[in-house]
């Protein structure tokens, strides 16, 4: 009888995994990354398309504001300031997005964040009525602020509102926003739409649409459940939160997990210097950091950098350009879309190792065509190896799309139980945009000094990631956060972590407490 009641209960459970996705859990997920992790993506974008038509008018406004026509050195420091500006404030936003995450919640955090956009598209939307390109200049100091923060938050939820069965699919869902809200950017950037002289501000006055709609849908999705039960202790609060991202009444299982997680964290509020000096937390926290420099350092810029160098060689018409950018852009969209499934079928460690190959092998092939491309050798070749490259180009982007772009936001949730997970988040989350601060800064050097050679850096920093993934980087999928952390204190992330787990959970080895400093 015994194996027959196993077989129900196994036959009990796989009907519930079937229901994981509610009406609830959906329109969660839709309302997080449509107010917080599409506009990230958008500020991403929309910078680039209308930058010339920008700077002609910081030229003109400055003329007029001073009689006297600047020089191009100073037009150039402005804009400069004015891109720079989105990633400084965004670090700041990063360092204490954490402590957003745990004084206000992960959803009343997210709601009160969209003052911030609110501002960012005012300022954004009058830079031509008030003849300034300071209020340019606000706006994207804004919208970086709001981004380094939203991140974090948004990260944080979709990781503690899902099941595990489908962690990796939601968590995925940041990255697919993100790469939406790029291509989005890059549609209303053409001169069809908004980029023109005139129309261009209302680009950065629709910041507080997505912020709009995250204000007034928030309040009814629930708070994170893992938050209330185990930060707050509000049992009852979480479970009925739980029960309406389920869509069923028997959540004993999840509320079990909670309750053991919550009796092992300490009373006092976890800090970040206890996260730096905690033993058993050091390696989480090198690969949580580490991920985030891979995916800055993975070339994925500096491929975007030479796709309108590409494209000119390849004898596309100036005007096109635009259009077949946008079409990089829809390539990194859809091969975002592919992964949500392939996320749990396959798993995190195939999804970023595979791909960062095909990433290498990309690159090389690159740098080798854009090389003969600049050389008068193979002048009669340019047409078909442009061609190529642009094929290699969009390879390498499906290769990023697929493992490095959204599998980093979703480890850092996976690697920490509750008490330091919005610490290490916050952590791993500066890394990223100090990572991307001094990329935007010495790139132009490299590009000019290096030229196609530059890509060997970067083949350089995804060799050492295939390494340092392979021997320590865990699979995360299906595994609770507790179990993720036995398979961390074990070591050996590489071989199959099952015995681990079931020796754990039967009692046969000995249970490392993971919130313990």
């Amino acid at each position: 009888m015994l194996p027959k009641c196993r077989e129900t209960s196994s036959m009990s459970a796989m009907a519930r995994e079937r229901k994981t996705v509610t009406p609830t859990l959906a329109f969660s997920v839709f309302v997080a990354v449509f107010g917080n992790s599409l506009l990230y993506g958008y500020n991403i974008g929309v910078i680039n398309t209308p930058a010339k038509i920008i700077m002609r008018f910081y030229n003109e406004t400055y003329t007029e504001r001073y009689n006297d026509p600047p020089t191009t050195t100073f037009i150039t420091l402005q804009w400069s300031l004015t891109v720079s500006l989105f990633v400084a404030t965004g670090m700041i936003g990063s360092f204490i997005s954490g402590l957003i995450a745990d004084r206000l919640g992960r959803k009343r955090g997210m709601i009160v964040i969209t003052f911030i956009m609110f501002l960012a598209g005012i300022f954004g939307g009058i830079p031509i009525a008030a003849k300034s390109p300071e209020c340019l200049m606000v706006s994207r100091a804004l919208v970086g602020l709001h981004s380094g923060i939203n991140i974090g938050l948004a990260s944080l939820y979709l990781a503690e509102i899902s099941p595990k069965s489908i962690r990796g699919a939601v968590g995925t869902c940041h990255q697919l926003a993100i790469t939406v809200g790029i291509l989005l950017a890059q549609i209303m950037g053409i001169k069809e739409i908004l980029g023109t002289p005139l129309l261009w501000p209302y680009l950065f006055a629709f910041n507080a649409f997505p912020a709009l709609v995250c204000l007034v849908l928030m309040p009814l999705c629930p708070e994170s459940p893992r938050y209330l039960a185990v930060k707050l202790k509000q049992v009852e609060n979480a479970e009925t939160a739980l029960k309406r991202l389920r869509g069923t009444s028997d959540v004993s299982e999840e509320m079990e997990e909670m309750s053991m997680e919550a009796s092992k964290l300490p009373e006092a509020p976890f800090k970040l210097k206890e996260l730096l000096t905690s033993r058993v937390h050091r390696l989480p926290v090198l690969i949580a950091c580490l991920m985030m420099v891979f995916q800055q350092w993975s070339g994925i810029n500096a491929v975007f950098s030479y796709s309108d160098f590409i494209f000119t060689q390849a004898q596309v018409p100036a005007d096109f350009i635009p259009y077949a950018i946008v079409g990089t852009g829809v390539i990194n969209v859809v091969a975002t879309v592919i992964v949500v499934p392939l996320m749990e079928k396959l798993g995190r460690r195939p999804l970023l190792l595979f791909p960062m190959i095909v990433m290498i092998l990309s690159m090389l092939i690159l740098s080798i065509f854009l090389n003969l491309q600049q050389g008068d050798t193979y002048q009669s070749h340019h047409g078909w190896m442009a061609v190529c490259s642009i094929l290699v180009m969009l390879t390498y982007i499906v290769g990023f799309a697929l493992g490095l772009g959204p599998i980093p936001f979703n480890l850092v949730s996976e690697l920490f139980t509750q008490g330091p997970r919005a610490a290490a988040m916050s952590m791993s989350l500066v890394f990223n945009w100090v990572t991307n601060f001094i990329l935007l800064l010495t790139f132009p050097f490299l590009q000019t000094s290096m030229g196609p050679y530059t890509f060997i850096i970067f083949i350089v920093i995804l060799t050492i990631a295939i390494i340092f993934i392979f021997f320590f980087v865990p699979e995360t999928k299906n595994k609770t956060f507790e179990e993720i952390a036995q398979i961390l204190a074990a070591g050996k992330v590489w071989k199959k972590h099952d015995s681990i787990v079931q020796a754990t959970v039967n009692g046969e080895g000995e249970p490392m407490d993971t919130t313990k400093v």
